[in-house]
């Protein structure tokens, strides 16, 4: 039986938070960064990059 761990279930999840944030909340999020997990962090500044704002 495979299970999906609990860091797998909640990467949809902030991806799909992370998508809806406007630029200020994104700049918030790249500000304190430390305080996401990584793969939140990352994906906020992958989403930046991809609109070619780049916010920090």
């Amino acid at each position: 039986m495979t299970e999906k761990s609990n860091d797998e279930a909640k990467a949809p999840e902030f991806k799909q938070i992370i998508s809806a944030y406007s630029d200020e909340e994104l700049r918030i999020v790249l500000k304190k960064r430390k305080l996401y997990q990584k793969d939140a962090a990352d994906f906020a500044i992958q989403g930046s990059n991809q609109t070619g704002d780049y916010l920090f």
